[in-house]
């Protein structure tokens, strides 16, 4: 995106089977590691959504990633009650961050939010590579 793509502004096409496979490993690697952001970005930033658009649209597809993960969590012991109430509990900070995230969506302009999370997938990615490798 940085160093090869021309016509940052172009939009790419919605595109089915690019999006499937995209969804099938962001659901997976959500799963295991709770990595599927990049996968879904891979997908959904090349579409040039207005960014309120955008946002939620991965509001909604890791709300029901997480919803299915949910009773297999917990039939894997992955959840339990001690987990729900520490998620009680920063239940208010969590509420916080939708505000705080609100308000940032609305001041910040859609060039700077693309290029912001175009750089916030690099230094993640970059993170995740480091750590297989290492």
């Amino acid at each position: 995106y940085f160093f090869f793509k021309k016509d940052k502004e172009k939009k790419s096409e919605k595109n089915f089977l690019k999006g499937g496979i995209c969804s099938v490993i962001a659901g997976f690697t959500s799963f295991c590691v709770h990595a599927g952001g990049t996968p879904t970005s891979l997908y959904l930033l090349p579409l040039r959504m207005k960014k309120e658009i955008y946002v939620g649209t991965r509001i909604f597809f890791f709300t029901f990633v997480n919803l299915i993960k949910l009773p297999l969590y917990i039939n894997l012991s992955m959840t339990n009650l001690e987990s729900f109430k520490h998620s009680a509990i920063l239940f208010p900070v969590a509420l916080l961050g939708i505000l705080i995230g609100y308000k940032l969506l609305k001041i910040i302009e859609e060039k700077l939010f693309y290029n912001f999370i175009y750089a916030l997938i690099f230094v993640t990615s970059s993170k995740l590579l480091y750590d297989y490798l290492i």
